[in-house]
C-alpha cells in the first residue's frame, strides 16, 4: 500500500525524463489497475466473506512483489502497461485497504474506530519508511535498482505476515468481536482493582444496535448510494493528489529530497490523524465526522495553490496529511456502521469496481490536464469541488432504517 499511495509519485520524473514517456502515459497505469480492480473487487469480497484473507493476501503479495522485480526490466510502455497495470494490480487488489479493514471491522463493533485507525496507520507507516527509502535509492542509484528493493521488501515482510496472522472473523476461532465473552457465558472474576490512572472513555454500547444487510438490501437504500458517491469522489481527490503532488512540487523548482520530505511529513500527519480521527468515530456520529473531513481536505488542497518554498510544502504536507491521510479510516468505518458485518465483503466488492474507476481515472485525468495546459491549476480546483461534493453528501446521508427481520 505505501508503494501505491506514497512511493509511486516519486518514480514519474525519473522514468518520464529516462523513457520519454508523458505523465498522462504513465499515469494510464494506474487506469488500468483500476480496471483489473474492477473485475476482481467482488470475487474478492466474497473470497473475504466465505473463506478470509490469509491465502488471498499472501498469493496477492508474490504477484505484487514479482512485479516490482520485473518493473526494474521495463523499456516499453507496452510492458510497464502489462507489469504494473496488470500484474501488481492483481496483487494489490487482494492487499486492498478495502480487504484490510473489512477484516478488522469484522473482528471489531465497539472498539472497530481505533482498530481500524491502527490497522490503517501502517500505509502512513509504509509512507514514512518507503519514502525515505525511495528517494535515498533514486537519489544514489536508480530507479531501476529502487524498484528491486522494493520487491523484495514486499515479498520478504508481507508473504509470511499474511500467512501467521490474517484470520477471517474471530467466530472461526471460538472468539467474539471485541474479545467479548459468549452470551450467556460465566463471566470471569473481577481482577484485583489496579491503580487509579487517566483513561480514554469507552463507551459501554454503540449508540445504535448494528443491524447486518444483505447486498440487496442495501442496495435499496438512499444512504449506500449517497455514501458511494461521496467516497468515490473523496477517494478520486486522494489516488490523484498522491499521485501529482510530488511532480507539481518539481515542476515549481524544489528538489527531489525537498519533494520527499513533504510526503514524509504527509505520512506523519497521515499517522496522527488516524488514530485521532479513529478514536473520534466511537463517540461522534459517523457522517458528521465524514463531512468534516471531506471538507477540511478540500481546504488542505487549495493550500497547496500557494506553495513554492520548501517551508510551505512541509507546511501543507502535515497539514493535508492530518486531513485527506484520514479518508481511508473514515471511509472504511461507514460501510460497517451503516450495513453490519455478516454481508460486509460482499457489499464493499460489489461496489468496488466504481470506486476502482475513480481512483484510477483521477491520476489519468490529471495527468492529461497537465500534457494539455503545462500546470496543475484545473486539477487541483476540480479536486476541490470533488472532496467540498463528498462533504455535503455525507451531511445528508442518514443512516438507513433497519431491514425488515428475515425469515
Amino acid at each position: 500500500m505505501g508503494v501505491s499511495f506514497y512511493s509511486f509519485g516519486l518514480f514519474i520524473k525519473p522514468m518520464s525524463e529516462e523513457l520519454g514517456w508523458s505523465r498522462g502515459s504513465l499515469s494510464l497505469a494506474l487506469t488500468l489497475r483500476s480496471l483489473v480492480n474492477m473485475v476482481l473487487g467482488p470475487v474478492v469480497g466474497r473470497i473475504l466473506d466465505r473463506s478470509g484473507p490469509r491465502l488471498l493476501m499472501a498469493g496477492g503479495a508474490l504477484a505484487a512483489g514479482g512485479s516490482l522485480l520485473l518493473l526494474s526490466q521495463v523499456h516499453t510502455l507496452t510492458q510497464f502497461y502489462l507489469i504494473f497495470g496488470v500484474l501488481w494490480s492483481v496483487g494489490f487488489s487482494t492487499m486492498s485497504g478495502m480487504v484490510t479493514t473489512t477484516v478488522v471491522s469484522k473482528w471489531f463493533v465497539r472498539r472497530r474506530g481505533r482498530a481500524v485507525a491502527i490497522a490503517a496507520m501502517g500505509i502512513s507507516i509504509g509512507g514514512i519508511t518507503l519514502t525515505q527509502l525511495t528517494a535515498f535509492l533514486l537519489g544514489h542509484y536508480s530507479w531501476r535498482s529502487a524498484w528491486i528493493v522494493l520487491g523484495v521488501l514486499l515479498l520478504v515482510v508481507v508473504v509470511p505476515l499474511a500467512l501467521w496472522l490474517m484470520r477471517r472473523q474471530p467466530e472461526d476461532m471460538g472468539l467474539r468481536p471485541d474479545g467479548d465473552a459468549e452470551p450467556g457465558s460465566t463471566p470471569a472474576p473481577p481482577a484485583a482493582p489496579a491503580p487509579r490512572r487517566w483513561r480514554l472513555p469507552l463507551p459501554s454500547a454503540r449508540k445504535r444496535e448494528e443491524r447486518d444487510w444483505t447486498l440487496r438490501e442495501a442496495a435499496r437504500t438512499p444512504a449506500l448510494w449517497m455514501l458511494l458517491i461521496a467516497t468515490n469522489l473523496s477517494g478520486l481527490a486522494m489516488s490523484t493528489l498522491t499521485l501529482h503532488q510530488v511532480p507539481l512540487l518539481q515542476d515549481r523548482g524544489l528538489s527531489v529530497a525537498t519533494a520527499a520530505a513533504m510526503v514524509t511529513f504527509f505520512a506523519t500527519g497521515s499517522l496522527t490523524a488516524k488514530l485521532v480521527w479513529g478514536l473520534a468515530a466511537e463517540f461522534v456520529p459517523l457522517r458528521y465526522l465524514a463531512a468534516l473531513n471531506f471538507l477540511g481536505a478540500a481546504a488542505a488542497i487549495g493550500v497547496l495553490f500557494n506553495v513554492h518554498s520548501a517551508t510551505a510544502a512541509l507546511i501543507y504536507g502535515g497539514v493535508a496529511g492530518f486531513t485527506m491521510g484520514a479518508m481511508p479510516v473514515v471511509q472504511s468505518l461507514l460501510w460497517p456502521d451503516y450495513f453490519g458485518r455478516a454481508s460486509l465483503g460482499t457489499i464493499r466488492g460489489a461496489l468496488a469496481p466504481i470506486g476502482a474507476l475513480s481512483s484510477g481515472f483521477g491520476p489519468y485525468l490529471g495527468g492529461v490536464l497537465f500534457d494539455a495546459t503545462g500546470n496543475y491549476s484545473i486539477v487541483l480546483l476540480s479536486l476541490i469541488a470533488a472532496t467540498a461534493t463528498a462533504g455535503v453528501l455525507m451531511l445528508l446521508s442518514r443512516p438507513p432504517r433497519a431491514p425488515a427481520p428475515r425469515s
